[in-house]
């Protein structure tokens, strides 16, 4: 745990240490006597004018709205899983339960390789994963020179939000799935069942492809409207929250 720094400065500057000490006591009359608790306060860094504005919308999914996890990732991941069976992918994917230790937000995967990369603000690659095993060293730098990638090229696609963490798994399961089926042989770039190749890249659209259908025609909403209180963490406040003062009206709700 790091240890606490201390407010007790010490200065050869009188007067410094003077306003320092003032300083002080307004910020502790402030966080004394503030109506709102630290945790209901909002902090901006600059003032809007609203006089022009007469209609405000805000994003629903995981700002407005927060679902309860990992109740909302396994439907999610449940629901992907049913959709690719229904695609022709096989029924042992049923087997497969979510596991909400092993991904994270912010992995890159490589749709050729079919790799889940943890990456920093660099490039620098800091982990690698292939289904559900830990890629060598000195294999990432044979399949990634310099242990390095480019977030920007087209091979990579970046799960970034919490709505990823269920894709994240999923990836991971069916290519951990058909490395290790005896049916299957292991490609660099997919895996080969006499003539028919399947490769990363089309396993990841198929995946994509049922992922737009869960969002895009409202499949997930359907399912989570259906058990509220399983899927939702109530916010009392809320309501109160959409009582705009006026001419301010609400003009839409955004969703992913």
């Amino acid at each position: 745990m790091a240890k606490k720094q201390s407010l007790n400065f010490s200065f050869g500057n009188d007067e410094l240490e003077s306003f320092v000490n003032q300083y002080k006591s307004v910020a502790v009359k402030e966080m004394t006597h503030s109506q709102r608790s630290i945790d209901e306060r909002v902090y901006v860094n600059r003032t809007v004018n609203m006089d022009k504005i007469h209609f405000v919308g805000f994003d629903m999914d995981y700002t407005l709205v927060e679902y309860k996890s990992p109740e909302y990732e396994i439907l999610a991941f449940d629901m992907m899983v049913k959709l690719l069976m229904r695609n022709g992918y096989p029924e042992e994917l049923a087997q497969l339960q979510y596991d909400a230790s092993f991904p994270l937000r912010g992995l890159y995967f490589d749709r050729i390789y079919g790799n889940l990369l943890k990456v920093d603000c660099f490039g620098n690659i800091l982990r690698c994963i292939h289904g559900f095993e830990h890629v060598a060293g000195n294999e990432i730098e044979r399949l990634y020179p310099n242990k390095y990638v480019q977030p920007s090229e087209d091979r990579f696609y970046i799960l970034n939000t919490l709505f990823h963490l269920p894709e994240t798994y999923i990836i991971a399961a069916i290519i951990d799935y058909f490395d290790h089926h005896p049916d299957y042989e292991k490609t660099p770039e997919g895996v080969r069942r006499g003539t028919l190749l399947l490769s990363y890249k089309s396993i990841y659209q198929d995946l994509r492809s049922v992922v737009d259908v869960l969002h895009n025609e409202g499949e997930l909403k359907r399912k989570t409207l259906e058990d509220l209180d399983k899927y939702v963490i109530k916010q009392p406040k809320l309501p109160g929250f959409f009582r705009l003062p006026s001419p301010l009206r609400l003009q839409s709700l955004l969703s992913y």
